[in-house]
């Protein structure tokens, strides 16, 4: 198995940056969860928005489809590197088909909707989060509608695809009866 270069290489260190960022991100929501006194939360949600957003930035440069082009001509003999390459565009996909106003509006909209769902635990009042889970829904819903398309699937198979790639409602469908029927 030969090393790949060029546009593959490019796009591993690429995608390592973008992988950095999400890290960042999981310490600054395991801290918001953890260390976090309730009066950071706004400032804790833009910190949130600012690392999603520059994520999103370094994939959605121009010619970024290019790139992954290329890449996939020098990976075709490399089934473990054209699997990467197909999870990168993937994630390309799922970062910069939402709008960045989208990606920045959700960070702040689920922030704000955790800090109140602690708060709703301790008082029992779920009723206040009712609301901000309409929001937070609204935008998911906004979200898959952007990478549908890209995706060539439903909205609802858009959402599923972040954290079960290639997921079908055909297939969960038939799961969810079977659960029915049980």
């Amino acid at each position: 198995m030969a090393r790949a270069d060029g546009a593959y290489a490019a796009l591993e260190a690429r995608f390592a940056h973008v992988a950095a960022l999400g890290g960042a991100a999981r310490v600054l929501r395991w801290d918001s969860a953890v260390n976090m006194p309730p009066g950071g939360a706004a400032a804790r949600a833009g910190q949130a928005a600012a690392l999603k957003l520059a994520r999103r930035e370094a994939l959605a440069e121009d010619g970024m489809d290019r790139r992954l082009e290329d890449a996939a001509g020098e990976v075709a003999d490399d089934p473990w590197r054209a699997a990467n390459l197909r999870e990168m565009r993937r994630i390309w996909f799922h970062e910069t088909a939402p709008d960045p106003d989208l990606v920045a509006a959700r960070t702040r909209a689920e922030a704000a909707c955790e800090l109140a769902w602690r708060r709703a635990r301790t008082e029992n009042d779920f009723a206040a989060v009712r609301p901000l889970l309409e929001t937070v829904l609204d935008f998911a819903r906004r979200t898959g509608e952007a990478v549908a398309p890209m995706l060539g699937g439903s909205v609802y198979e858009a959402l599923m695809d972040r954290f079960e790639p290639g997921a079908a409602t055909d297939a969960v469908d038939v799961l969810f009866d079977e659960v029915a029927a049980f």
